[in-house]
């Protein structure tokens, strides 16, 4: 009996030894604490806590992509819907390379799963302070991610990250918009470089053009608290931008356009000194996408785009003087502010669905419901009752947008007046007992998102 203890203490005290040589020697290199790690493709990527590049005293955790990869660690994170939430981290970075040379990817805080995402560094960078500002929607948690890549990128490089912190502001709940529309003077691009048929062309705003865009954001105000009914408002300015494009960017679907990203270093400086809902980027678009069977615009705008929470269309400026799309004319147009709106209200259109409101028609499917595009007017009658949840299904209910979008503008800055830190929202390990700690914290993540996805699966009715 006196053997069998004596050999249950030896045991016991060589795994001690053992947990000491991997807790303080292997561990803290490689551990992650209560962090979760993900590569998009194995092998392209490496994690690890680096004791010499520190933020205040603190290893920090590195990020290597030997490739191009997408690589990330994150947290879930408690939240409470329908509220203003600001992450913020210190990053450090080295040749940082985005595949294909994109704008999006790069050291970038993010929720994972999701487009949503702070400002991006790439190439090599001292320490900068990344901000991540978002609304929680309808969500009770979010994985907020530390990240090398992007939602639709990958890069290779290094990246360190540290000093992070999480704080809840609030939500103001009003529902007058404030809008940016940037009227582009000129354009001055050339595109068609990846497609093999490369061409230039350099276009300048008409009076005219400039005169239809002033109009017609006058009108909107006018038309958008009438059309809902009072449930919204708005408030606008009109900015006129020098500098030409320079850029466009490309997909199958609608050809060339305008991404935030081409226009950036123009519209940047007035983003961040005004807090804007919605912006509008108006230009000249010339020869651009024109359908070769009347010589008028492919698309005259496009919405539902996002950039950094903030959603904005394009309006493109045809120059063609038989074009009265945008123009008033009791003879022919009597609502030429219906392609801002009709633009507008893709964001939320958008927005609607990503709160998980239900009954959300799509916009485009008016004959779907019995409307028609008339004469004069357009689709007037459509955008009043989809913007009034005032459309009527087959089930005999009425469809449309949620008074509830119109209160659901982007999170500001504003909203952290009255911030309240959240000092364990995002978790780091001090010790080797916490390291330990963390390691079952994440064993019972793991096995509950097994378990949560096996239910799921159980009660969805698929067939294996």
């Amino acid at each position: 009996m006196e053997k069998k203890k004596k050999s249950h203490l030896s045991s016991t005290l060589f795994i001690l030894i053992l947990l000491v040589v991997v807790f303080g020697f292997v561990y803290p290199r490689y551990s992650f604490g209560y962090f979760m790690k993900s590569i998009r493709e194995n092998d392209t990527a490496s994690f690890s806590r680096d004791h010499e590049e520190k933020y205040k005293g603190k290893a920090s955790y590195k990020i290597t992509n030997e490739e191009y990869s997408d690589a990330l660690f994150y947290q879930t994170v408690s939240v409470t819907p329908h509220t203003s939430y600001r992450v913020s981290c210190m990053v450090k970075t080295q040749d940082i390379e985005n595949l294909e040379n994109t704008k999006t990817g790069g050291a970038q805080i993010s929720i994972a799963g999701t487009s949503e995402r702070s400002h991006n560094l790439y190439g090599t960078n001292d320490w900068t302070k990344l901000e991540l500002v978002f609304n929680s929607k309808n969500r009770t948690e979010v994985d907020i991610a530390f990240r090398l890549g992007g939602f639709n990128d990958e890069c290779k490089g290094v990246a360190y990250f540290s000093n992070f912190t999480m704080e809840m502001g609030s939500q103001s709940y009003q529902n007058n918009w404030h809008f940016a529309c940037f009227i582009f003077e000129s354009l001055d691009a050339t595109y068609g470089v990846k497609e093999g048929t490369e061409k230039h062309e350099t276009v300048q705003l008409t009076q005219r053009n400039r005169e239809d865009v002033y109009d017609d954001m006058s009108r909107m105000q006018k038309s958008i608290k009438e059309m809902s009914k009072g449930k919204m408002t708005m408030t606008y300015d009109i900015l006129t931008i020098k500098e030409p494009i320079k850029t466009l960017t490309y997909d199958e679907e609608n050809g060339y356009y305008i991404d935030a990203l081409d226009v950036l270093e123009s519209i940047q400086p007035y983003l961040e000194k005004t807090e804007y809902d919605h912006f509008f980027l108006v230009s000249p678009f010339g020869e651009i996408n024109k359908k070769e069977e009347n010589g008028l615009p492919l698309w005259v705008g496009l919405g539902g785009m996002d950039y950094l929470g903030i959603g904005y269309s394009n309006i493109r400026l045809s120059g063609a003087d038989n074009d009265y799309t945008l123009r008033y004319d009791t003879r022919i147009n009597t609502f030429p502010e219906e392609v801002f709106l009709h633009e507008f209200l893709h964001t939320l259109e958008r927005n609607a669905k990503e709160y998980d409101y239900e009954d959300i028609p799509a916009l485009h499917n008016y004959e779907q419901y019995g409307y028609q595009d008339k004469d004069y007017v357009g689709l007037q009658e459509w955008y009043q009752d989809y913007m009034n949840q005032e459309i009527k299904d087959g089930r005999g209910i009425q469809i449309g947008l949620p008074k509830e979008v119109y209160i659901s503008r982007p999170p500001h800055e504003t909203d952290f007046v009255l911030s309240v830190e959240m000092l364990d929202a995002i978790r780091e390990t001090d010790n080797i007992l916490e390291e330990m700690l963390s390691i079952f914290e994440r064993m019972k993540f793991v096995f509950n998102r097994i378990r949560h996805q096996e239910v799921n699966m159980t009660t969805s009715g698929g067939e294996a």
